[in-house]
């Protein structure tokens, strides 16, 4: 059996063991990581190419190769994005205010422009401030008239 060197391969980002990841020497050597992220590498190669779906090849010459290979990411993305259709927010916004102003018009309206408040009978304090504004007007009328 020849010597060789254990390598860990890792995902850059999450720094969590890679599996499936194909390593291919250009001596044709191949060779793929298991659960773990472990793989074996001769130690006599001239460069390794490490290749996965979804992550950039990394290919790295052997005096360069370290214990563990980060591989990065592949990200695809688009330029622009152009949404076709009804915007159903504004159409459900202007059905709720339709029927807000319905609601509203289908309140009676008191016709003699006198209300009645049921809460303010039991209120003391709507009284005593009624006699205070009275009490006041009458000392500024004094106060005028000096």
């Amino acid at each position: 059996m020849k010597a060789q060197r254990v390598i860990v391969v890792c995902d850059l980002e999450t720094h969590t063991p890679l599996r499936d990841v194909h390593v291919v020497t250009k001596t044709n050597y191949r060779d793929t990581t298991d659960y773990t992220g472990t793989l074996h590498l001769p130690v006599a190669f001239e460069e390794a190419t490490f290749m996965r779906y979804g992550y950039l090849a990394y290919t790295v010459k052997q005096e360069n190769l370290t214990d563990t290979i980060m591989l990065l990411p592949s990200m695809n993305t688009l330029r622009e994005v152009q949404v076709w259709g009804k915007d159903l927010r504004v159409e459900g916004l202007s059905c709720m205010l339709k029927g807000m102003q319905q609601a509203i018009s289908a309140i009676p309206r008191s016709k003699t422009g006198a209300s009645f408040d049921a809460a303010a009978l039991f209120d003391r304090r709507s009284a005593r401030d009624k006699r205070h504004l009275e009490k006041a007007k009458e000392v500024l009328k004094e106060w005028d008239e000096k």
